[in-house]
């Protein structure tokens, strides 16, 4: 490696540009961030104890050392932006389907989906999250992509594979082919009508579809990479009723149940890829 004396003069003003660059980049980091669509119900985060799930994405994105702003919109609540200023969306998930019974929540689906399918034409990266997973695959795959999981409800940590191609997407970069994360929904991919363009990444419990890629900027999970112990214990308590009655959990190992949440999870490290690798990666580009 050459010293500071033996650099040319254009080697030496790019050496000590270097500082300067990453403050600028980082700084633009900061600025541009993530726009999270939150589809919760109006109160059902505070049924779980926080102030809205954009909280669990903040304390995770926190805890990773990952510095990045989010922007949330309320999507069953509020109207929809006109366009993505930010360099990247979330969508996150919710007790919603698809095809929901309550007109509302369903017409919100819709907005998004219509949102989602115009915005990732402008290869703005997205990360879809349980309901933002089946959302997506609705864009892609059509309907009646997304199915009420034949095999039963789905709760709980639950041990993952990463199939060849989630071993080789950056959304997994440093995870393991063996992988634990929180699952809570009854709806899934149907593994039969994968969009033609994704290909799944993450498989394994319930459902072959846990992760899928689509292009090089979208991205989805059917688990919950923002959720952490005390938070699934928080859920688990809330719904311990029709988690009995589903045969996931009964009344008698219901304890035992509520200790299996803890534990490390994949999640993390995914919320931190999707900013490093995904995020960053198209805010560099402008720099």
């Amino acid at each position: 490696m050459k010293s500071s004396e033996q650099l040319q003069p254009d080697e030496q003003r790019r050496t000590e540009q270097i500082p300067e660059r990453r403050a600028v980049l980082d700084n633009i980091r900061r600025q541009y961030g993530i726009l999270y669509f939150s589809m919760l119900p109006e109160g059902e985060a505070q049924k779980q104890g926080f102030t809205d799930d954009t909280q669990l994405y903040r304390e995770q994105f926190k805890a990773s050392g990952t510095d990045v702003r989010i922007r949330t919109v309320h999507a069953l609540m509020e109207n929809l932006p006109s366009t993505v200023e930010e360099e990247g969306v979330i969508i996150g998930g919710a007790p919603v389907n698809v095809r929901d019974e309550n007109p509302k929540y369903r017409q919100a689906v819709n907005r998004v989906m219509e949102f989602t399918q115009a915005m990732a034409k402008k290869n703005i990266p997205f990360l879809g999250v349980c309901l933002g997973h089946q959302i997506i695959g609705e864009v892609y795959g059509g309907e009646n992509t997304v199915v009420l999981n034949p095999k039963g409800r789905e709760f709980g940590r639950i041990k993952l594979t990463l199939t060849s191609e989630g071993k080789e997407n950056k959304l997994f970069s440093g995870i393991t082919e063996t992988l634990y994360a929180y699952q809570a929904h009854r709806y899934i991919i149907d593994e039969k009508r994968v969009p033609a363009d994704a290909k799944v990444t993450v498989t394994g419990g319930k459902s072959v579809v846990q992760g899928m890629k689509i292009g090089d900027n979208i991205v989805t999970v059917q688990f919950h990479p923002e959720e952490n112990p005390a938070g699934m214990q928080a859920l688990a308590k809330l719904r311990r009723e029709g988690l009995i009655r589903d045969g996931v959990v009964s009344m008698d190992t219901f304890p035992e149940f509520l200790e299996s949440m803890g534990g490390e999870t994949a999640g993390q490290q995914i919320l931190a890829n999707f900013v490093e690798h995904f995020v960053h990666q198209r805010t560099e580009k402008k720099v």
